[in-house]
């Protein structure tokens, strides 16, 4: 997969998500066939007057709005889910460099600022480290 400027991005995918994924390929490809599509793009619309143009970011964050009206959740967007993604990682001992490299970032400054020390994290390392918080 291919991200921000161009450069090539491994995607990590738990068993839930490569399923999903290997159903959407299969009814990519009958879409594909059966509309006489030829289209890079990993998802796409199909509508009569944009049939296989390429899903943009804009899309994604629209969608990510409705679902959460429908399931009455918080309104959140895509950049969200990336802070979301850095901190679960982080809250799970994940190295910071681990976590960059996921988000593509070239500077560890930056995934930083993304992985927000969270309150369950900060509480198990100052109990770990703090030799009165033992006990």
């Amino acid at each position: 997969m291919y991200g921000k400027a161009g450069r090539q991005r491994l995607v990590p995918l738990n068993p839930h998500s490569k399923k999903a994924l290997d159903e959407h390929l299969a009814a990519r490809s009958r879409v594909l066939v059966e509309r006489k599509l030829e289209t890079r793009a990993l998802f796409f619309w199909r509508s009569n007057s944009s049939d296989g143009a390429p899903i943009d970011v804009r899309s994604v964050a629209r969608m990510l709005v409705q679902m959460t009206k429908v399931r009455r959740l918080q309104r959140m967007h895509p950049h969200l889910l990336r802070h979301a993604c850095a901190t679960h990682m982080l809250d799970n001992r994940c190295p910071l460099d681990v976590i960059a490299e996921v988000l593509g970032h070239d500077n560890l400054d930056i995934t930083a600022h993304y992985a927000q020390v969270s309150t369950r994290l900060m509480m198990d390392s100052y109990k770990a480290a703090h030799p009165h918080a033992r006990g």
